[in-house]
């Protein structure tokens, strides 16, 4: 499945547009080779964001109120999915986020959320994660672009605050720390890599509390590259939970944005892989270096699955798996019920290494 997108309806009006031209007018591109230059979203990148700031349309009972609350941005590695996490931070502090009123042209207008409280998630301690790198960045620079109206923002190594009651904050694990908050708006960065129960423990203690603040029209972001299948990581169940809503009745406070490369027939031609590589990574073909891709994928140090995964965004296993998980999936049956009592057989074959092995039945 390359593509895998459930999304509300695209006629219904999105307060997207003000969103995408705050953010292109004042925040500046994050760490790295084009730090400081402006933003210029691609026209995908625009999409994701259209979509997650969908609002009932009128003579809706909900009209002018936000419709997902629940979005996952999945896409390779190095297709500035953090960066797009720290805009999306620094427009729900400042940013005309949410719903003031119908134009005279009768698109939405937008209005900043009052004493916004957003969390910048990372798995682990002492490190404040990728995505409060980019805030950092991102309102340092618009403090020297508009003195006057980022002037009540105050950018800390450990915390930023937005006026006399606003605050971005990054956090990790040890979710006791974090219950009670009163979140606007939280985000965690590639949720492949959250496995741990402590990692599931904060997310659930974040997601509580995002369901406190009604008015204020909470919502959760998380942004991924393919996990590892069978790790039971964070993705993993997102995008299992989403591909059991493809041709089913779409939950539309949901929004799960996938991409990933067609199958590649022969892993061996650098042509076809090349291509796969080009249309994975969409607009951004344009300015990531593919070949030095290819290379990387090339060398005889990286594992097949993981390039797979990496870089063409698909779920792969490793080469020294017992087993292909997407295979063994294919094989199941959900139509088939065993009666309880029923005599089954599980069979068992002993892991390359020591290892510990459970099997339920």
């Amino acid at each position: 499945m390359p593509t895998l997108r459930l999304a509300p309806p695209a006629s219904w009006p999105t307060l997207g547009w003000g969103v995408v031209d705050w953010i292109e007018t004042y925040l500046c591109h994050g760490p790295g080779d084009i730090e400081g230059d402006p933003i210029e979203f691609d026209d995908e990148t625009v999409q994701f964001v259209l979509d997650a700031y969908r609002i009932f349309p009128k003579g809706h009972t909900k009209a002018g109120q936000r419709v997902v609350f629940d979005a996952t941005y999945s896409r390779p590695k190095g297709r500035a999915k953090s960066e797009l996490a720290g805009a999306l931070v620094c427009a729900e502090a400042k940013g005309p986020a949410r719903f003031s009123h119908w134009g005279a042209d009768g698109e939405p207008v937008g209005m900043p959320v009052r004493s916004p409280f957003i969390r910048c998630l990372a798995t682990e301690e002492g490190q404040a994660g990728n995505t409060y790198d980019n805030v950092q960045v991102m309102l340092k620079n618009a403090k020297e672009v508009d003195p006057e109206l980022f002037a009540d923002v105050d950018v800390g190594a450990t915390r930023t605050l937005i006026g006399q009651s606003g605050e971005i904050r990054p956090s990790t694990s040890g979710a006791s720390s974090k219950d009670g908050g009163k979140e606007t708006f939280a985000v965690a960065d590639e949720t492949h890599l959250y496995y741990l129960p402590e990692h599931r423990q904060m997310l659930q203690t974040v997601r509580r509390n995002l369901r406190k603040r009604k008015a204020a029209q909470p919502w959760f972001m998380s942004t991924t590259t393919m996990y590892k299948p069978g790790q039971a990581s964070i993705a993993e169940g997102r995008h299992d939970a989403a591909r059991k809503q493809v041709g089913a009745k779409h939950d539309l406070s949901v929004l799960f944005d996938h991409r990933e490369a067609p199958e590649i027939a022969k892993w061996e031609d650098d042509k076809e892989v090349l291509a796969a590589l080009a249309y994975v990574y969409g607009d951004a073909a344009a300015w990531m270096n593919l070949e030095g891709l290819l290379q990387e994928i090339r060398d005889p140090e990286t594992d097949e699955g993981d390039a797979r995964r990496y870089f063409l965004n698909q779920r792969a296993d490793k080469a020294d798996a017992a087993f292909g998980v997407a295979a063994w999936d294919a094989l199941a049956d959900p139509e088939v019920e065993v009666p309880p009592g029923s005599l089954i057989v599980a069979g068992f074959d002993g892991a390359r290494f020591d290892d510990s092995t459970a099997i339920v039945a």
